[in-house]
């Protein structure tokens, strides 16, 4: 458990990565690509779907 504890202040002391506000900005970032990319998508899937369900029904 002490081993454990000591990891964890390590780790919380430990400059050298990202610090918590910039892995939570990264990720909104990312998230916002990833919403623009399927917004952007949306469209055209919903097209080829209404397409197939077309040729389908004949």
């Amino acid at each position: 458990m002490d081993k454990f504890l000591k990891n964890i202040k390590d780790f919380y002391n430990n400059e050298d990565g990202l610090s918590a506000v910039e892995y939570v900005i990264a990720g909104g970032v990312l998230l916002v690509g990833i919403a623009a990319i399927f917004s952007s998508l949306e469209e055209a899937v919903s097209t080829e779907m209404g397409t197939i369900t077309t040729k389908m029904a004949e």
